[in-house]
């Protein structure tokens, strides 16, 4: 398992000078574990696209996770080469609860 700082280190050449000066970034994927949920609390995961301006496309992905009894969640990152933004709302409320993680994995 991986902390999300350690596993963002990883991805650190993801950088604008790097992107316009053609080098590319090799993907990463781990398994990086959040800790401060409810235990056995259902969430709800958006990966978000931050660069996409249009509000409605910018969810790529969603996945519901249970958090483990030491109040953990578990997330799978699998070939991130790019900043994405990852939302976590707690499963069945609405508006508040929320967390925002704004480029997780990046700069």
């Amino acid at each position: 398992m991986t902390d999300a700082l350690t596993f963002g280190s990883k991805i650190l050449d993801h950088t604008w000078q790097n992107a316009s000066n053609g080098i590319s970034i090799q993907p990463a994927s781990s398994i990086i574990t959040l800790t401060g949920f409810v235990s056995g609390g259902k969430y709800v995961l958006q990966w978000c696209d931050p660069y996409q301006p249009d509000s409605k496309l910018q969810v790529i992905r969603t996945e519901t996770l249970t958090a483990q009894i030491d109040g953990s969640l578990k997330i799978m990152v699998a070939n991130l080469s790019s900043d994405i933004a990852l939302k976590i709302t707690l499963a069945g409320v609405r508006g508040k609860y929320n967390l925002f993680l704004p480029s997780l994995f990046g700069n």
